[in-house]
């Protein structure tokens, strides 16, 4: 479009086009909305509420885990064992497992219980004297041995300051009739037959019937007993007899 000129030739002025005219009551379009409406910053704000979304889960999850109180039904079967075990009740009397001895009984005997199962015969398979100390490994009443066993030798008593304890199936026996043992004497029905021998019944003279564990009867008869000043066992004296079982040489 042309201008108009004047008589010179030259363009006459002319006053500028106004513009259009901002409302100043409109709001404008600012930078932060600008930002807010980018894909960057809404995948970024996505991203970030997802996050927290799973911690609060995690936390969540871990809370539920970790209430576990008295009502709990979940248990650990070693616990069940355990309770188990401290509900029992020993029996009132014990035969060759042990128990409480009844009233009459000196305290820390087995109490009564018919002969062990073995074959016996009246001929001497070991004799002699033995000396046990509280601090002994055990004695061995198949080889007379206290310690240095050899391939299939086990042990027939533990050794202690309270006594003698039977292991590896070995039983102990006390009541016998006075005077020289015999395997007669050791199955008479006044033997009472059980797993110790305590101190109380270890006294010189008393005769201590045994069963080995390789199945041999035998006895022993206390020749000296020598206790602490406590009343503890220190030193055990006895002449003993093992008898041939059937089938020994």
């Amino acid at each position: 479009m042309n201008a108009p000129t004047d008589e010179h030739g030259y363009q006459q002025w002319q006053p500028p086009v106004p513009g259009p005219v901002l409302d100043p009551a409109q709001p404008q379009p600012s930078g932060f909305r600008y930002l807010w409406n980018h894909p960057v910053v809404i995948a970024g704000v996505m991203g970030l509420l997802l996050l927290m979304v799973t911690a609060i889960s995690i936390i969540a999850i871990k809370a539920v885990g970790n209430d576990s109180g008295p009502g709990d039904n979940t248990a650990d079967p070693r616990d069940e064992q355990t309770n188990q075990q401290a509900n029992q009740v020993p029996p009132a009397t014990g035969g060759a497992t042990g128990g409480t001895p009844p009233a009459s009984q000196p305290a820390g005997t087995p109490s009564a219980n018919s002969a062990p199962a073995v074959n016996s015969t009246n001929a001497v398979y070991l004799n002699g004297k033995l000396k046990m100390q509280y601090y002994d490994s055990g004695i061995d009443l198949d080889t007379a041995k206290t310690s240095g066993l050899g391939t299939n030798e086990k042990y027939d008593f533990d050794v202690t300051e309270t006594g003698l304890t039977a292991v590896n199936r070995a039983q102990a026996g006390t009541g016998a009739a006075a005077g020289a043992p015999t395997p007669a004497g050791c199955t008479a029905a006044s033997v009472k037959w059980g797993t110790t021998a305590h101190i109380s019944v270890l006294l010189p003279g008393a005769t201590i019937c045994v069963k080995t564990s390789d199945d041999r009867l035998g006895a022993l008869t206390v020749a000296n007993l020598d206790k602490s000043d406590d009343g503890q066992m220190r030193t055990l004296e006895v002449d003993y007899v093992i008898w041939k079982k059937q089938g020994d040489a």
